[in-house]
């Protein structure tokens, strides 16, 4: 069996094999739903038919199983190494990272080693490989290709390659495009804690695990999803079994799926929320990344991060192709859009780590005061077609209690922010450029970033001394 790749994935496995030429460990990035594991599973086929090895390897159980049923479609033969399953011949193999790192006196280094969700190679797992078998090529794929905490990539990937703008997906008809609704007022999150680069998931818990915050998700489903399936990404398992509790209690067919759900038990609930048996599916991180999913009409982010790794996983998930060809809804109750920017703007990956544009400041949003609606700059809102008047400012939205904001864009939203909230985000702009677009973010003066600069060198060198 052959599968038919699409234009696009035939252009960036073909950039990939140009890198190869020249490079041992090449980064493959490409939005979610580009069909990743389709491309990988066809160079595999292609490594495998020339006699080489491949060992393909994920950090979920059910992202192995993905990987194994779109090998089965390009007419591979594979291998399982896993408890349980005898050794095979087989020049292709697929894992667990962790299983394989167990087994490397069983395993010959193979000619090409696959990383799927790559962002996770830099962990002491993943480099046991790397350290184990010096000689193999290196294919990582990834969505976003840096840390969680922006970390780049470089110490382990030679070269990056960089697929189509989700933009690009969505306007040539392979991605669903979306309406991102979003709250008028940032949450004030300025007492929960950072840890390696991200809010403190407990002290997050707390912040989020609350019936106020769980029945404006509610009503707002009500509103703009009525029954549709929709996934509600959750800070925690205990989050996540509440809000399915609540809504199940205000009528509406919810479960709840995370890493101690019975491997069955989430297959069966991933599936009902593509067949209709459920209406909600609460998940504590499960869903936001790899896994595959059936297109659902919705997504509820009901857990802020600081991660645009996250953020990108979580937004990405529900942009899969609809039988109606409707538009995605974003329910954005945490306003992850005012920090990291609408779902497809741009980003310049490099494997320095952080975005170009990255930081705390997020590319340019407009939010509309009549449909509540988020989009990119325009005259105009692209929702409801409310013509925005010259230059308004954040404080003209009138704040409506628990309500969402469509937004949409042609100045920047400048959110207002309490004085503890502005500290938190000049702590967290560690360098110059983040301090820049913070500033600009935030309608500073382009001389602020450049203030605040100059007093932290003046506080280091008085420490030195």
């Amino acid at each position: 069996m052959t599968v038919v790749l699409r234009s696009v994935q035939s252009d960036w496995i073909d950039s990939l094999s140009v890198q190869f030429r020249a490079h041992k460990r090449v980064l493959g990035q490409a939005v979610t739903g580009f069909g990743k594991t389709v491309c990988f599973s066809e160079i595999s086929r292609r490594t495998a038919n020339r006699g080489n090895s491949v060992v393909i390897v994920a950090h979920r159980i059910e992202i192995v199983l993905q990987i194994g049923r779109a090998l089965l479609r390009a007419g591979v033969k594979f291998g399982v190494i896993a408890a349980g399953h005898p050794v095979s011949d087989a020049l292709v193999q697929i894992g667990m990272v962790q299983s394989v790192a167990n087994r490397l006196d069983k395993i010959p280094q193979p000619n090409l080693l696959v990383v799927d969700e790559a962002h996770h190679a830099t962990a002491g797992t993943y480099q046991k490989l790397v350290d184990a078998w010096p000689d193999s090529y290196i294919l990582g794929v990834t969505a976003s290709p840096q840390r969680t905490d922006g970390t780049g990539l470089g110490k382990l990937f030679d070269a990056l390659v960089v697929g189509p703008s989700m933009r690009e997906m969505i306007s040539r008809g392979y991605l669903a495009d979306y309406r991102y609704l979003a709250p008028p007022q940032q949450m004030d999150l300025s007492q929960v804690a950072t840890r390696a680069g991200d809010y403190a998931l407990d002290q997050l818990a707390a912040a989020m695990d609350k019936p106020t915050i769980t029945g404006d998700a509610i009503k707002h489903y009500a509103t703009h999803l009525n029954g549709r399936p929709a996934i509600a990404f959750c800070v925690s398992v205990d989050h996540a079994r509440h809000v399915a509790a609540d809504f199940a209690r205000a009528g509406w067919k919810a479960e709840a799926v995370d890493g101690t759900t019975d491997q069955a038990q989430r297959a069966d609930r991933i599936a009902a929320i593509g067949d209709g048996r459920l209406n909600v599916l609460a998940s504590c991180d499960l869903i936001s990344e790899g896994t595959d999913i059936p297109a659902v009409a919705g997504a509820l982010l009901l857990r802020p991060t600081q991660s645009l790794v996250i953020y990108l996983q979580q937004v990405g998930r529900v942009l899969r192709l609809k039988d109606d060809y409707s538009k995605a809804i974003i329910l954005d109750h945490v306003g992850s859009v005012f920090r990291h920017g609408l779902p497809d703007a741009v980003r310049e990956w490099t494997l320095e780590g952080r975005t170009k544009r990255a930081g705390v400041a997020a590319p340019p949003v407009r939010q509309c005061p009549e449909c509540y609606g988020v989009s990119a700059p325009s005259p105009r809102c692209p929702q409801c077609g409310y013509v925005y008047a010259t230059a308004p400012k954040q404080s003209a939205i009138a704040h409506k209690d628990g309500a969402l904001v469509e937004l949409t864009a042609k100045d920047p939203v400048k959110p207002k922010v309490s004085k503890d909230q502005l500290k938190s985000m000049i702590r967290a702009a560690k360098t110059f450029p983040e301090l820049k677009a913070l500033g600009e973010q935030l309608g500073y003066k382009p001389g602020w970033a450049n203030f605040i600069h100059q007093q932290r060198a003046s506080y280091r060198g008085r420490r030195a001394a």
